[in-house]
């Protein structure tokens, strides 16, 4: 009797495991969902990242800090008292996002995201998003000699429309006005809303320079060695290049790109 109600009782816990984010079964759960989703739409277009930037969001200064939103001091001090909060914040955001990006604007037709927290705690999240009438690079493998290279330009064409790295701050020099010394400025570029925009070419000049530069390598972050020699583990600085191309020695897309510390972006 004891030895069945044991069973009964385990069964339930390892059951409702899988409801609970972070657990083992849960995401052992999520796993298998992901296996199904590649076994019925395919390989995913597109692998994002995206990060909580909650001290520059105005949105929640004004929510976590109503009395003095602009006192940077109080809004770190809220933040830390309340990670629940800003997770959920954060979680809500991004749901959001997806929703108005990667389906709306891009098409998606369906989409997988895993939320993690750094070791300070910071939420980030990772995603995968499968977009209609994409081209797969893994495609140039089945296709036969004479369609090779249509198959490439065409994987080449839809590259570039969904993602770059040229600095558009980059000069016809060649030299960058991103490694110029920041002018300082009273606040942050990401709390400015979107409709306070009045330059868009500038605020894209100031959001690339800002958000998604590799601005410099150290010991303590990126740096290891290998073979003897110090390498950055992100690969950088890239090497440059002027059009996108595919390498001949397994299918791999090289964008175009006029700085070597530019992370890949989408422009729109």
């Amino acid at each position: 009797m004891i030895g069945r109600e044991s069973e009964r009782f385990s069964n339930k816990v390892v059951h409702y495991g899988t409801s609970l984010r972070g657990t083992r079964q849960y995401w052992f759960k999520e796993r298998n969902k992901l296996i199904a989703m590649i076994d019925t739409l395919g390989l995913p277009t597109i692998f994002f990242t995206h990060i909580a930037a909650y001290h520059q969001w105005p949105e929640l200064a004004h929510f976590i800090c109503p009395e003095d939103p602009d006192d940077k001091q109080a809004r770190a001090t809220v933040v830390i008292n309340n990670p629940a909060l800003v997770d959920w914040f954060f979680t809500y955001r991004i749901q959001r996002f997806v929703k108005v990006f990667y389906v709306g604007i891009l098409g998606a037709t369906d989409y997988w995201m895993r939320f993690e927290c750094q070791h300070r705690g910071s939420p980030h999240v990772h995603g995968l998003a499968w977009l209609p009438n994409a081209a797969i690079v893994e495609d140039l493998l089945s296709s036969s000699p004479d369609l090779v290279e249509s198959t490439k330009e065409k994987i080449i064409e839809y590259a570039d429309k969904i993602m770059s790295t040229i600095n558009p701050a980059v000069l016809p020099d060649g030299s960058n006005v991103s490694d110029a010394p920041p002018a300082k400025v009273d606040s942050h570029i990401c709390i400015k809303s979107y409709s306070k925009v009045t330059d868009f070419e500038e605020d894209m000049n100031d959001l690339t320079a800002t958000c998604q530069r590799h601005t410099r390598c150290s010991g303590s972050y990126c740096l290891c060695t290998h073979n003897g020699k110090q390498e950055c583990r992100f690969g950088y600085p890239k090497d440059l290049q002027t059009q996108t191309i595919i390498t001949e020695e397994e299918p791999v897309i090289l964008t175009a790109c006029n700085d070597g510390m530019l992370n890949s972006f989408n422009p729109i």
